[in-house]
């Protein structure tokens, strides 16, 4: 635990954590989320400095191949 964040296992989640988690989201994240995507066929998108950024890499559940 490094700065006020826990990193948690999707077994350690019970239903009345997943509630919570879910509305904290849709209420307080996702209104203020740019969603940006990266390819090689665009320019890499500019990021502003000290911003906040959140990175993630798609797979796919049935063979864990990265979404491009």
């Amino acid at each position: 635990r490094d700065n006020g964040i826990n990193l948690v296992e999707d077994a350690e989640i019970n239903v009345e954590d997943m509630v919570f988690l879910d509305h904290r989201f849709l209420e307080q994240i996702l209104p203020v989320v740019t969603p940006i995507a990266i390819d090689p066929a665009h320019p890499f998108p500019f990021i502003l400095n000290r911003g906040f950024v959140i990175a993630v890499e798609l797979r796919r559940k049935s063979d864990g191949e990265v979404m491009r």
